[in-house]
């Protein structure tokens, strides 16, 4: 399973958040949960939604992320060679 985030500006519609689990919030599509095909498997996407206090926590997050590594002897911004 994969779950790729874009938090860009876009239409917010009223639904469930999928960070806090709160209900009948104005949310926004954070990103999508994708699962590949193989033998007996339909490959599958799910649009995440999530409510405007998860949106900034997220946007928060990342913004962090960019300034201090998670871990001290990885550089932000750099990728690992696997």
């Amino acid at each position: 399973m994969n779950i790729a985030l874009s938090l860009s500006p876009g239409t917010s519609v009223m639904g469930d958040c999928f960070r806090c689990d709160r209900s009948g919030l104005q949310t926004i599509r954070a990103g999508v949960m994708t699962s590949p095909g193989g033998p007996g498997h339909v490959a599958g996407e799910t649009p995440i939604f999530v409510c405007r206090a998860c949106e900034r926590a997220l946007l928060a997050r990342h913004m962090e992320a960019q300034t201090s590594p998670a871990r001290p002897y990885v550089r932000p911004g750099l990728h690992h060679p696997h």
